[in-house]
């Protein structure tokens, strides 16, 4: 990450729900499962783009499609939204 420009402190990390949820947060489960599976989807998208570019042994193009304000830069951060929100729905009814 940091050879590629990015502040690897930024990248979030994984977050684990290890407790048994009861009923009554189930529903900020799905609503946050259900924007983090799309927001996961967009970021395989863009990143099978940047590996199509490697495969192809383009890495100038693979480098510059990880850079900010990249189709992939977007999905990753939409990826950590996602969790972060997923993790604050899943909290909220607590």
């Amino acid at each position: 990450l940091a050879a590629a420009g990015h502040d690897p402190e930024a990248v979030p990390g994984l977050t684990f729900i290890e407790e048994e949820l009861d009923e009554s947060r189930l529903p900020g489960l799905y609503r946050g499962a259900d924007c983090f599976v799309a927001a996961h989807a967009d970021f395989h998208r863009a990143a099978g783009a940047v590996a199509r570019a490697i495969n192809a042994k383009d890495y100038a193009s693979a480098e510059q499609q990880l850079d900010l304000g990249t189709p992939f830069a977007a999905a990753s951060s939409a990826v950590a939204v996602a969790v972060r929100r997923l993790k604050v729905e899943t909290q909220a009814a607590a």
